[in-house]
């Protein structure tokens, strides 16, 4: 087969494969890290099925779930799990030391790591089987998170014209 047609005939084998549902049009080879989402956009039951979204606000170099900063470098979203890690504390609560454990907050979710944000360890949560190391937890309150904070900064809900400077 002559040089030049080779390319040819792979372009024709990939929008086949996109045609057909085989890939998608995501999986392009890009390998630059993507704030794509797979999330319930309401709930696991009022939208049983997930989309996948792009989250807008996520903006970190490092790739973890925190929205950009303002032009006085505050962060006004991050979202963080509560890791057992095995972290302890004494504590003194009027019977003499006590050792309580304690959770250590991490960022799990890592579109630098992952490639996006699309993690499907979901399921166990969606059927009430608590899972400690749900990554994709941490996608969901993010997502929801930067809705309801993007809802109430809005000019016209006037919130943020009662206490000024709060958000």
């Amino acid at each position: 087969m002559p040089v030049l047609k080779r390319p040819f005939l792979i372009a024709w084998v990939i929008l086949l494969l996109v045609a057909t549902g085989c890939i998608s049009s995501h999986d392009s080879g890009d390998t630059k890290p993507s704030n794509l989402a797979l999330v319930f956009p309401i709930n696991p039951v009022a939208t049983p099925s997930m989309e996948k979204l792009v989250l807008p606000a996520a903006n970190d170099a490092k790739g973890v779930l925190v929205s950009p900063a303002d032009a006085d470098g505050l962060r006004r979203l991050a979202v963080y799990s509560c890791a057992d890690e095995g972290a302890t504390n004494t504590i003194n609560i009027g019977h003499g030391p006590t050792v309580q454990r304690i959770c250590s907050l991490v960022q799990r979710a890592n579109k630098n790591d992952n490639g996006s944000f699309v993690y499907t360890d979901y399921e166990d949560a969606v059927a009430g089987i608590f899972d400690p190391d749900d990554i994709h937890a941490e996608v969901s309150a993010f997502y929801h998170a930067s809705k309801f904070y993007e809802f109430f900064t809005r000019p016209e809900v006037g919130l943020f014209d009662s206490i000024p400077l709060r958000h």
